[in-house]
This record gives structure tokens, sequence and C-alpha cells, in this order.
């Protein structure tokens, strides 16, 4: 089944068929009469064909498969919504496997390249490479005025065991890349966690893999900043208020009392240099709120989820806000709310049924984004 886009599609969304966000978005520019396409990268190249011409000067491509049938087009928007790298069939020798997997890459990138020439990227490709190095958004948070935990990077064992020793508040452990997987039990998830030298595995453990550590700042809240070019939305979460959540937020999930707050001027300009300096033009921001009164930044995620907010404070309209955002494909976007914003509730079922009982059926899923409970 392919269905045929017979005009430009406005809005491209590169993304993969497990992920809630795409379908929220895609149904709530719907509603605002937007052409929009979900692009499934794990159905490349099992289920999808591309072709890129050049000839002299000209070229023309294409790409068809479930779904997806788009050629010589371009997009005014494309959004990066957590796209997943090609899977391979599973006829594939594994001694061709390395080899096949960077040429699907490639192409893919280069085919992106061609949809996405003079379009409005959320967030541009190559602020990838930069963005995912949390020592890069450290040092760029450090040059916006941002005060930041003191962090050792490594997997040397004596330097390890040594920061902790020097850390006697506590010492804070998170992985370079957020990971979850699956058990018998469910999902699992590793969020940061406070980690004391008796805790930690033999040398041999921690020289096959490095970590972040990072000192421990006390808290008096947290917020979430989630940032849509110039325009940011803040929300403080009472962590300190719960029993699980006091180290990692989101092991409380929604027991987190929640608000809406306005962001100091200073801070939202810092969080705004941060984002030119890391070339992205949407995040979501972490940041603690010391006793005294300092802001911390802890992270920012180019990639991060934001309607689950909305789904707790519906006051918030952040769905209508990133409709149009993309829509008017630029930093300085204009928003207001109003009694025609489009809300998250009214398009939750539309989402929730693509992504139960559609996308399963069309696309190929891999282990890393199988569909969870709940779409967020």
């Amino acid at each position: 089944m392919s269905v045929v886009r017979r005009h430009e599609p406005r809005i491209v969304i590169l993304t993969n068929p497990a992920d809630p966000h795409s379908a929220l978005i895609r149904e709530g520019l719907r509603r605002k009469g937007i052409d929009t396409l979900l692009w499934h990268t794990t159905d490349f190249p099992t289920l999808q064909a591309g072709s890129i011409r050049l000839q002299g000067e000209g070229r023309s491509w294409e790409m068809v498969g479930p779904e997806l049938e788009i050629r010589n087009c371009r997009a005014s928007t494309v959004l990066l919504r957590r796209p997943q790298p090609p899977v391979l069939p599973s006829f594939v020798d594994p001694a061709d496997r390395t080899f096949a997997l960077r040429e699907c890459s490639l192409f893919l990138r280069a085919v992106y390249n061609e949809v996405g020439s003079g379009a409005f990227w959320v967030n541009p490709l190559e602020s990838q490479s930069k963005t995912i190095l949390r020592t890069e958004q450290l040092k760029a948070a450090a040059c916006a005025g941002f005060r930041i935990p003191h962090t050792l990077c490594s997997n040397d064992p004596a330097k390890i065991q040594d920061f902790i020793r020097s850390n006697q508040a506590g010492v804070i452990y998170k992985s370079f890349f957020s990971i979850s997987w699956e058990t018998n039990e469910g999902m699992a998830i590793a969020f940061s966690s406070l980690v004391r030298e008796e805790d930690l595995p033999e040398d041999l453990v921690l020289r096959a893999t490095p970590g972040i550590f990072q000192e421990l700042i006390p808290k008096d809240h947290e917020l979430r900043v989630t940032a849509f070019g110039n325009r940011l939305f803040s929300v403080k979460l009472r962590s300190q208020e719960t029993d699980r959540g006091k180290i990692d937020w989101r092991v409380a999930g929604d027991n987190v009392p929640m608000e809406p707050v306005t962001l100091p001027r200073r801070v939202a300009l810092a969080c705004r240099r941060v984002m030119r300096a890391l070339g992205i033009v949407f995040g979501c921001f972490d940041l603690i709120v010391t006793p005294d009164g300092d802001y911390v930044f802890l992270e920012v995620n180019e990639m991060g989820a934001f309607l689950w907010l909305e789904e707790r404070l519906p006051e918030l309209r952040l769905l209508d806000a990133f409709c149009e955002f993309l829509i008017q494909a630029r930093k300085d976007f204009k928003w207001r709310q109003s009694s025609q914003s489009v809300k998250l509730d009214q398009v939750h079922a539309d989402a929730v049924r693509y992504l139960e009982a559609v996308a399963p059926r069309l696309h190929v899923t891999s282990n890393s984004g199988r569909p969870r409970d709940g779409v967020f």
C-alpha cells in the first residue's frame, strides 16, 4: 500500500513508526490544512526504493515505499523527529552488513539533502555531531553564562574514584546517550543515579565503558524549558516533593507536581545563546534551580519529548505552537493562544489509532524503536 503525493508536501517529518510525537504533530498539522509527510527511515531498504540521477547540472530523485511516493520536490520544513538507522533485510550476510548499512546511511543522507534543500530544518543535520556530545553542550552553556556541574567524563578507574572521593556531597552518574531496552518485566531505562565508590564495578568494567560523573547539585526545584525558535515555554518541576524523583525527576513520572512559570530574562537569553552555539532551533532544556536561586544547566535534548507537558498542563497548547513554528518556518514565528488553537486531546485518538493499527502493519520497526504502551 502506498499513498501517491500529487503535490509537494510542505512539511516532511523524518521519523520512525514507533514515535508518538510524529503522529501527533502530523494530526495537528492536518487540522491546520497543511500537507505533511511521515517518512519512516527504518523502511529503507527493505520496503523503500530510492534513486538519484545526475546529468550535467541537472538532477532528479525519488523515494517510494509504504505511505511514501515522493519525487523531485522541495519541502518548506524538515523535522528530524528521532529518525532511526536503516534496517537491513534478514537475508543480508553478516559479513556484508557493516558495508550495506554504511551505504544505506550515506545514500539516505544524500536523499535528505535533496528533499531538504533550502528548507527550514528542525534541527539542521549538521548540528547533530555537536549537540549529541554532552561535553559540547556543557561548554556552550558555560560560555552562555550558565553555571554547570563539575563534571568528569572518563573510563579511568583511578580518576573516577578520586572524583567521587573529592565530591563529598555526592556524585551523579549519567550515560553519554539515553537508552532504553526491553526486559521480561517491561521497558528498562537508564536514569541518572547517585553513585558511591563502593557502587563502582571492577576496574575492567569501568575501562570498557566511559561515563559522565557530575557533582550532586542541591535542588529547590527543576525546570523543563522547551524552545521553539525564540519562543520558550517553561515548566517548574517540583521534584524534591517526591520520594523517587529527587535525583532524576523522570523516575517519579506523573507524580511530579508541575506548573507553568515565567523564565527570568537572563536565563532565557542564556538558553538562546546555547542554541545558537550548538546550531539548533529546537531543544528541551533541563535546568536545576538551587536553594540559593542559581540556575544550573544540565543538558538540552535536540529531539526531546514535549507534548507530555501539554498532557499534564493542557493550558500550555504546545502542539499548536509547534505546528505554527513548522508552518511559518522561522525562529521568530508569530503565535498566540486562541480558541482556534489545535489541542492535544483533539488529535490524540487519531494518532494512537495510527501508531497501534497502521504503522506496525505497514512499516519496519527497529529493535530500538518498538512501540511502547501509551503515547508518551
